[in-house]
């Protein structure tokens, strides 16, 4: 009897546990990339699209076009990556790990008065239509009131309630309201990708937190772009021989079985998709995983998982980037100043790069139809247009933020305790879904207490997986004890 006992847990111990990614975003291929690392798993990724999600936006446009044999490419990262390492300890570990680069990037911040660098390389200059006594007047005025920003986000007893908007906690402390409307809400835009209203509702202590940590800090991108830390992970998740990639499946439902209520179901989550086929034609198809994680925007784990309806009140909006170089009238490349980024209170930043090349972010209005286009036409006004991008970003709010804290998406290995002492028989609170029951994660860049940003799809996939293997090792351990 008992050889048979250990016989029958030996067979559950080699028996990998098979988990759906949906999405392959750095959340996802992160999420994929850990688990593959460790035995015992066996990792789906789904991505709709033919490639993966992470750089499938970004274009290479020729920097030398003096001769065929001479042209150079560059890479553009759509959208832009930069970042600053203390705010982002967890993304700067990962590159570390796959042991990929970085490089510094001075930004030069276009303002209506004058240019501001980032981490003051440079000094203050004024812009063109600007005059001497202007810009001296405004730079008295913001040096003035960026001490009194900075001596607010320094100090414990100016910090912002949990419940308290950035439009909120400004009018609180009498931040004056050019400040917040001309230099506050258009750089954290540039950000967010967000108009200033958008801004505005932002949970002040994320925006406190986030400068505070980036404070004094220079920008770096990747090395050689997004992309290279795309090609390490996909590489590494391939090589496995635990992990693969399946591109053109839309997951469009997703279903659990409880069966606490009838030992006879199969146990694991039900995960209908459609498969795009030659021609146009799609076919639909079902599997069974034992974990499925999204790494998707909320309104899709909304559509696709029932019982994560409420993820719908967290905000997502369409946002437009189009890439384009602007030439003079005889044809030639106009010459900008390298990394500026020109920024308008209406969630638009222009950033120029080599080559006069200018990529404009901008919040877009909702069509019936949005399709990324390349071309090299001369567009009205007179600019060549190269690219036209488009991506949904998630942003935060104040019921937003309660809505992730609710339903713990932060702590997701808390639930996988809750989870499996429920599945051992004991009785859990009643309520809504969270993140880990059912066997159904999320992660992204919304997924943890922050702002919306590459540094929440680091933490959150290693929260997940943290959790993911946490609750194998308990499976095991009840094998072992033959409960």
């Amino acid at each position: 009897m008992e050889e048979k006992s250990a016989s029958a847990y030996m067979a559950a111990e080699r028996k990998p546990t098979r988990v759906l990614v949906v999405g392959s975003g750095l959340a996802g291929l992160t999420t994929a990339y850990l688990l593959t690392r460790r035995e015992g798993f066996e990792v789906d990724v789904f991505e709709m699209g033919d490639s993966p999600a992470l750089d499938a936006s970004s274009i290479s446009h020729p920097i030398n076009e003096t001769s065929p044999s001479e042209t150079s490419f560059q890479r553009i990262d759509i959208p832009m990556r930069s970042f600053t390492p203390p705010y982002y300890p967890r993304l700067s570990s990962l590159l570390q790990h796959l042991s990929i680069p970085t490089t510094p990037q001075n930004l030069t911040f276009t303002f209506p008065l004058l240019h501001f660098p980032s981490n003051f390389h440079s000094f203050p200059t004024p812009t063109s239509a600007t005059s001497l006594p202007s810009f001296f007047l405004e730079l008295v005025f913001l040096f003035l009131c960026y001490i009194y920003f900075t001596l607010l986000i320094l100090l414990p007893y100016s910090l912002p309630t949990e419940d308290e908007s950035l439009s909120d906690w400004c009018h609180r402390w009498y931040i004056p309201e050019k400040f917040m409307t001309q230099y506050i809400y258009p750089l954290m835009g540039a950000v967010t990708s967000a108009d200033a209203t958008r801004v505005g509702q932002l949970p002040a202590i994320d925006v406190i937190l986030y400068r505070r940590r980036s404070l004094l800090s220079g920008h770096v991108v990747v090395t050689g772009g997004i992309g290279c830390v795309q090609a390490q992970l996909v590489d590494r998740i391939e090589t496995t021989q635990r992990g693969r990639i399946i591109f053109n499946r839309r997951v469009v439902g997703v279903e659990d079985l409880n069966t606490s209520i009838d030992p006879s179901l199969q146990d694991g989550v039900k995960v209908t998709w459609t498969e795009r086929m030659e021609l146009g034609m799609e076919k639909m198809a079902t599997a069974w995983y034992d974990r499925v994680v999204f790494a998707t925007t909320p309104d899709v784990v909304a559509q696709c998982w029932k019982k994560a309806d409420m993820l719908a009140g967290i905000p997502v909006w369409p946002v437009e980037v189009v890439v384009e170089r602007e030439r003079d009238q005889d044809g030639d490349t106009k010459r900008k100043m390298l990394n500026e980024i020109v920024l308008t209170d209406d969630g638009a930043a222009v950033h120029y790069i080599d080559n006069a090349i200018s990529v404009t972010t901008r919040p877009y209005q909702r069509s019936s139809s949005l399709s990324s286009s390349s071309s090299s036409e001369p567009s009205e006004n007179g600019k060549e247009h190269i690219a036209t991008r488009y991506f949904t970003r998630v942003g935060k709010s104040i019921p937003a933020r309660e809505i992730i804290r609710k339903h713990a998406i932060l702590y997701p290995r808390r639930q996988s305790w809750k989870r499996e002492t429920e599945m051992a028989g004991e009785k859990g609170e009643e309520g809504e879904w969270t993140c880990g029951e059912n066997g159904v994660y999320v992660v992204g860049g919304w997924c943890w207490d922050g702002m919306v940003l590459l540094e929440g799809c680091v933490q959150s996939a290693e929260n997940v997986v943290a959790a993911l293997v946490f609750a194998r090792m308990l499976e095991e351990r009840r094998g072992e004890m033959g409960l």
